[in-house]
């Protein structure tokens, strides 16, 4: 289960290495975008949805996510196109 404790000690390991700001600007929107993210990776799990994409284009699109680039209705097509099982 990922925690929140655990989030915010790797963006501080991450800020010591790579620089940037610390700090948490919304601690209640990181909270609800871990919360979407375990039931998305529930629900694939529980319906037997294998994600298929190369490295690239996952992290491409978790980036696309956390800079609200991707809305929720692109997420849901991107993954009805990059998967196995449906």
């Amino acid at each position: 289960m990922i925690l929140l404790e655990d989030l915010l000690t790797l963006h501080d390991f991450s800020i010591k290495g790579f620089g940037g700001l610390s700090g948490v600007r919304d601690i209640n929107l990181l909270e609800s975008a871990i919360a979407r993210i375990l039931v998305m990776i529930a629900l694939l799990k529980e319906c037997n949805i294998q994600v298929n994409a190369s490295n690239d284009n996952l992290y491409q699109f978790t980036i696309s996510i956390s800079n609200g680039e991707t809305k929720f209705d692109q997420i849901v097509e991107w993954l009805r196109i990059n998967n196995e099982g449906l």
